[in-house]
């Protein structure tokens, strides 16, 4: 299991040279299944290339130290991903999406979430409000649409007290 917030800014390595090719930019999140669609990437020569997108489908491996992939091939532009640029344009990348419940009760907005790293689905979101934090199973979740996500009434949810609350 992986923590978003650990992905960020680790390497992109090529299996077929051996060589880093780039560094995690953003995730993009398939708003359907709760999975990770792809990686966007910082190319090695940053100052040089425009930002490039790789497929879950060319991950060879996916681990707190960074992402395998192929070969750096598998670094495309984000238009030649019709999918991941329909999810991208959404807003369904990154933090700070906005969970309320389908009655409309506002939970707080995702600070972090936990991937499993052999399917690349989210287990986790881990959400802030105020002083509150909460932790949602993906298994709570009726939608995700773009920046917002909706999740089940009925669900009692982990209630992780903040440092603030604990220390009182």
């Amino acid at each position: 299991m992986l923590l978003y917030s650990k992905l960020i800014g680790s390497p992109i390595a090529g299996l077929k040279d051996s060589a880093k090719v780039g560094t995690v930019a953003d995730l993009i999140i398939n708003d359907t299944d709760l999975t990770v669609a792809a990686v966007m990437v910082v190319p090695k020569l940053s100052f040089v290339a425009k930002q490039k997108v790789v497929s879950s489908t060319d991950f060879v491996h996916l681990t707190k130290n960074g992402l395998i992939i192929s070969d750096e091939e598998a670094l495309v532009e984000i238009s030649e991903l019709v999918r991941v640029e329909t999810l991208y344009k959404n807003k369904c990348f990154g933090l700070a999406q906005k969970v309320v419940t389908k009655s409309g009760a506002y939970i707080g907005h995702v600070y972090d979430y936990l991937i499993d790293s052999a399917t690349c689905a989210i287990h986790k979101f881990y959400v802030k409000k105020l002083l509150n934090d909460r932790i949602i199973p993906a298994s709570a979740v009726i939608a995700m649409e773009g920046k917002l996500i909706t999740i089940k009434d009925d669900k009692p949810y982990v209630f992780v007290p903040s440092v603030e609350t604990a220390m009182d």
